[in-house]
């Protein structure tokens, strides 16, 4: 609502801003999947956080469309990492039978970010405006982007050492793997449609069809982030 009224936006501008963090998100997936093998979580998420806090900060400065969802791109880029660094650093540093707890722990941290943008950004905004909301928000993921990069420690994986031209051509042997598109479907149907629900649909279905205040939507929407970080754990 903030963005419409300020800059005008149309129905099909902001759900081109929308999806324009989802798109760049999805399409950095299998690049980041090398990048990680070779330069490790640590170093590739600093980088990429990094991006992200520049695209916070153009977002809160931009003034039109076009320089929104450029700067929305960017910060999907830039979160790209966010759930497949946290998985390569559980494989260097955790043993196998610990895996699936570490990595529930990473998806509730997910969660985590989920219950803060609503009824808490709900807040945030209404008090300080949605340009100095993302000004602050650049400023958090730039500090969290440095403190990886200095406190984190440094640990090779064995991919690490190979050739970029062996890391690219095991990308095709996982699509070709009947396990893979066994499982991906269910996966990318259960995860895509909670995503998009929760952060597409929900909002605006709560304020146009139920009625609803935005302070209210924002509540509904933080239960359904905590009902997400409990069922994650």
């Amino acid at each position: 609502p903030d963005l419409v009224k300020e800059l005008g936006l149309s129905p099909a501008e902001l759900g081109l801003l929308t999806a324009a963090y989802l798109g760049a998100f999805a399409a950095f997936q299998l690049p980041l999947g090398v990048l990680l093998d070779r330069y490790g979580p640590r170093r590739v998420q600093a980088v990429l956080l990094s991006l992200a806090a520049l695209g916070a900060l153009l977002f809160a400065l931009s003034t039109d469309a076009v320089a929104l969802t450029a700067a929305r791109a960017l910060i999907g880029l830039g979160f790209a990492g966010g759930l497949m660094a946290g998985f390569k650093a559980v494989v260097i540093w955790i043993s196998p039978d610990r895996r699936p707890l570490a990595n529930s722990f990473v998806m509730s941290a997910g969660a985590i970010g989920l219950l803060v943008s609503t009824t808490p950004m709900e807040i945030a905004i209404q008090t300080y405006g949605w340009r100095n909301v993302f000004i602050l928000l650049a400023g958090i993921t730039l500090q969290a982007a440095l403190i990886i990069l200095v406190f984190v420690p440094e640990r090779e994986s064995p991919s690490e050492g190979e050739p970029l031209g062996a890391q690219i051509s095991q990308i095709g042997r996982i699509l070709k793997d009947r396990a893979f598109w066994a499982l991906a479907p269910i996966l990318a149907t259960t995860a895509g449609s909670h995503i998009a629900i929760q952060t597409l649909w929900a909002g605006h279905w709560l304020r146009d069809v139920a009625g609803l205040g935005r302070a209210a939507a924002a509540d509904y929407l933080f239960l359904m982030a905590f009902a997400f970080f409990v069922g994650i754990l």
